[in-house]
């Protein structure tokens, strides 16, 4: 292969990354990517000076970041991913090469402006893999478990079944037929794997189970059909009727009311009455929903977290469904809530670019620009009313989109900032002490930002 080859792959590959949140939404060839990658590889391996392969991994880090997604989506296999990469390229590797390799491919997602992700464990690896997406030879195994899981939650939709593998650990996962790739994915990479597992439900409603609608390649179209035996994804087709976003309970801020838990209204889909349960830290409260006559508006319901809680956990009678939610990790007590939707942001998932609300320990008050870190300019827009229960706390808006990552003062962990620019409605001059039922500013105008 001739050196215009490979660096024409190099170039087409930047281009297709560009805008992308994760490796596989570019749509590389994997036989294209790993043959590119071999021939990096074994140039890699024979350089002895390690700036020398740094400045190889720097100058192909498209290549470097296609060929260890593709590695990873292809042939993971139960931990031995760099025993995969070593055979590839025909060297014995060791801790330090395997370290070199995974800054090279960080600093291919940081300067190519993909998503980073953080993770308590396989640090090296983990991301990789996470940004291979699903492995096609897993694909048909998450068709199966996602299939039996629509037929006992036949108005579920994707978040929902994000929120049930999230609840499982790992082992349990596993069990059911979900690999450690798989696993990664769908519980790391938010509304990402939200996207695609919702995908996934549109190619189950089609008639064939392989219809083109659904927005997949064809290769994971033929993965589930295959799975499901062809036609067995037609069961009830178009007449579905999926639950609308934001079918589960959530964690939520409000400017007037503080931290809550938004508990969904599953009675107008139930059509029957029903008994929430919300517990944390030795406290419990029930709630009754009726079931709404014809005309009734139909609206969530709000319960308050009155104090700084590890979890909460909500049930519901009589399905007797339960969520755990996550509120405070004691190692890194940053809270941040989504600026629009006010949803409590994960701790491994992107923050969206641009004004988010964050909540974190404060005993002495100091400004939130002291009480913050982070690689880039932030700006507090505004610093809000602490909540009954919440003293010691400090809850402020503030805009990341100068910033790739936010952290507390003293801790480890960063919140790592999505790279991809949406346009937004800019907020224009808030009409005060007055908010919507969901707990969002009512505006008295508002300006259009084309966020690019």
């Amino acid at each position: 292969m001739t050196n215009e080859i490979f660096d024409q792959w190099e170039n087409d590959w930047r281009r297709r990354l560009v805008g992308c949140s994760i490796v596989a939404e570019a749509e590389i060839d994997p036989a294209d990517a790993m043959k590119a990658f071999w021939i990096f590889g074994v140039n890699w391996i024979r350089l002895a000076d390690a700036r020398e392969r740094m400045r190889l991994a720097r100058k192909y880090r498209a290549v470097l970041l296609a060929g260890l997604a593709a590695t990873g989506s292809e042939h993971y296999d139960a931990g031995n991913f760099w025993d995969h990469i070593w055979k590839k390229i025909g060297a014995r590797g060791d801790a330090n090469r395997q370290k070199e390799l995974a800054d090279g491919f960080r600093y291919g997602l940081e300067t190519l402006g993909l998503s980073r992700f953080t993770l308590r464990s396989r640090r090296h690896v983990g991301e990789i893999l996470l940004h291979g997406g699903v492995p096609i030879h897993s694909v048909g195994a998450l068709a199966k478990v996602l299939s039996r899981w629509d037929d006992a939650n036949p108005s579920g939709d994707a978040r929902s079944f994000l929120a049930w593998i999230s609840g499982s650990s790992q082992q349990v996962a596993t069990s059911r037929g979900i690999d450690v790739p798989t696993w990664l994915f769908l519980t790391e990479t938010g509304d990402i794997a939200e996207d695609f597992v919702e995908r996934c439900l549109e190619a189950l409603d089609q008639p064939d189970g392989g219809n083109t609608s659904a927005g997949l390649p064809s290769p994971v179209l033929e993965e589930i059909a295959q799975a499901l035996g062809g036609g067995g994804a037609s069961r009830r087709g178009a007449s579905r009727v999926r639950r609308a976003a934001g079918g589960t309970p959530a964690i939520v801020f409000s400017r007037q009311r503080g931290v809550q838990v938004r508990l969904p209204p599953l009675e107008a889909y139930t059509e029957s009455a029903i008994e929430w349960l919300v517990s944390s830290e030795g406290t419990r409260e029930r709630i009754e929903s009726p079931a709404p006559w014809p005309g009734d508006p139909i609206e969530a319901k709000y319960v308050s977290v009155r104090a700084p809680v590890k979890r909460v956990v909500v049930q519901v009678a009589p399905s007797d469904q339960t969520w755990d939610l996550d509120i405070i990790d004691v190692d890194d007590p940053l809270l941040v809530f989504d600026g629009d939707s006010r949803n409590l942001i994960a701790a491994r998932t992107p923050l969206p670019r641009g004004p988010v609300w964050v909540a974190f320990p404060n005993e002495n008050s100091a400004p939130t620009s002291e009480r913050l870190k982070s690689d880039g300019p932030v700006e507090v827009i505004e610093t809000g009313a602490v909540p009954h229960g919440w003293e010691g706390w400090t809850f402020a808006s503030v805009d990341v989109s100068n910033a790739s990552k936010i952290a507390l003062e003293g801790a480890e962990r960063w919140r790592y900032v999505s790279t991809i620019r949406r346009p937004r409605l800019l907020e224009g001059a808030r009409v005060p002490h007055i908010e919507t039922r969901d707990g969002r500013a009512v505006l008295a105008g508002l300006d259009c930002d084309r966020g690019w």
